[in-house]
């Protein structure tokens, strides 16, 4: 009768050993994954795009070129990267006469709808182009996310997190009518 009960007791103790095995792996799996949100990006670096070139609306007109040409280039400023962003953003609403209102949402969202997802189909931002990352994304000149904000309605102020990619700190860079009401 003990060697049964030897044998359960050693195979739940074996169960458990390869539990605590796999939760560990797990763990290690898991602290590979970025949030998209923080996720850096060299600018430098190759990137494929595939994942969000494949899903682009079609377009009426292609206006992409007009905008965003200096964007994070060395013989600009990230004050000049920012004044384009915004705007290329005005511009939109202004041609679009979006009822007053920027679309706003996430960095990525935003992008869509410049990208042509929008009524008229225009195309404002070229999706090739190595100022936006693996998510779609604005990047500034250190490879960080913009953070748009729309303030009134039909202002917006941009926030780039500065050369340490850290958001929300004293070396953010800000533009727009309001950009120094959310710093």
């Amino acid at each position: 009768m003990k060697s049964p009960k030897l044998l359960f007791t050693l195979l739940g103790l074996a169960g458990f050993l390869l539990l605590l095995f796999l939760l560990k792996s797990k763990k290690k799996d898991d602290s590979k994954i970025t949030s998209p949100q923080v996720e850096k990006t060299n600018i430098q670096e190759t990137r494929s795009r595939s994942h969000y070139l494949e899903n682009l609306p079609p377009v009426s007109e292609d206006r992409s070129k007009q905008y965003l040409q200096d964007l994070n280039q060395p013989h600009s400023n990230i004050q000049q990267d920012l004044e384009s962003v915004w705007l290329l953003v005005e511009s939109f609403n202004n041609t679009l006469k979006h009822n007053g209102s920027i679309p706003m949402g996430s960095n990525r969202e935003l992008s869509y709808v410049l990208f042509g997802k929008n009524p008229r189909q225009l195309r404002f931002l070229d999706p090739s182009k190595p100022y936006l990352n693996t998510n779609g994304e604005l990047i500034d000149r250190w490879g960080t996310p913009f953070f748009f904000h729309s303030v009134e309605n039909s202002e917006i102020a941009i926030r780039s997190a500065g050369p340490d990619q850290i958001m929300w700190n004293s070396d953010d860079i800000s533009y727009g009518d309001f950009a120094n009401e959310f710093k």
